[in-house]
């Protein structure tokens, strides 16, 4: 699963990347708040999406709202499972993706990074990464491709208006994924990582359906990620030395990757 993320740059730097783009923002930016943007809460995020033949930086609420669902003690439920869409699935007849068309109506989520969890034996609690491509500069945002859907709801003033909502796509975790996202309901998956060329080509008005299916399949090389690890960022407790939560902290003990025992326990020594 992939339900954390960071946009911890300006979201004017997407405009060096889409020139085309046209910017329909109506929340202003604010920088630090998007340090840390957590699923659960089906946050507003910014977003990249196509519309007929036109790319549009707007903000969508993270998390399909299941239409199809009735039972309203339900619907949060059946939300959070739609915070992500599996990769394998997008192209299914049978999954919902396909039957509502969002396979036809593909957005890009810009990040700085995204987190992970990863489970050391004899730890109460999971140990979080920061995770990023090192195909663009830091502090510039890569892009995680998603789908999104469009539906009507009365606001707060009682007035029809229209709202989207979207998921980022998963596929199966590459060597150093599996490593990190090694436990919890969805061990060893990751976000649908991808080059620049191939993000530009999930959003293009003129991609196929074979461009669609070579999108899908792709995985990016463990090689080609960064990552380290960061401080807690559930919870109320603040970071002791007042860095933004995606800023690298050093967990004690931490073994290696792969090592998924303390460092100094009797089960680490053990392997040796």
């Amino acid at each position: 699963m992939c339900r954390s993320i960071s946009m911890h740059c300006e979201i004017a730097l997407t405009t060096d990347v889409f020139p085309e783009m046209e910017n329909r923002k109506q929340v202003m930016f604010d920088e630090v708040a998007r340090t840390y943007i957590d699923a659960t809460q089906f946050p507003l995020t910014d977003v990249i999406a196509r519309q007929q033949d036109r790319i549009i930086l707007s903000e969508m609420s993270w998390g399909v709202m299941p239409l199809f669902e009735k039972d309203r003690d339900k619907i949060v439920a059946r939300r959070m499972d739609m915070v992500n869409a599996r990769a394998e699935r997008v192209l299914d007849e049978n999954a919902y993706w396909f039957k509502a068309g969002l396979v036809r109506q593909p957005v890009l989520v810009p990040v700085t990074n995204i987190f992970e969890y990863r489970h050391i034996h004899g730890w109460s609690n999971k140990v979080p990464y920061a995770i990023r491509t090192n195909q663009q500069p830091a502090l510039h945002p890569f892009y995680i491709p998603g789908m999104y859907q469009l539906h009507q709801e009365f606001d707060a003033k009682g007035q029809l208006t229209e709202v989207g909502s979207f998921t980022i796509i998963t596929t199966a975790a590459n060597e150093v994924m599996r490593q990190i996202h090694n436990g919890g309901n969805n061990p060893h998956r990751m976000p649908l990582f991808l080059p620049l060329d191939m993000a530009k080509q999930w959003i293009s008005p003129k991609r196929t359906k074979g461009d669609v299916k070579e999108i899908l399949n792709y995985s990016m090389p463990a090689e080609e990620l960064s990552y380290h690890t960061v401080f807690t960022l559930n919870g109320k407790k603040s970071r002791p030395d007042g860095q933004p939560k995606d800023a690298y902290w050093e967990w004690p003990n931490l073994p290696a990757l792969g090592n998924d025992y303390p460092k100094g326990s009797a089960s680490q020594t053990s392997l040796f």
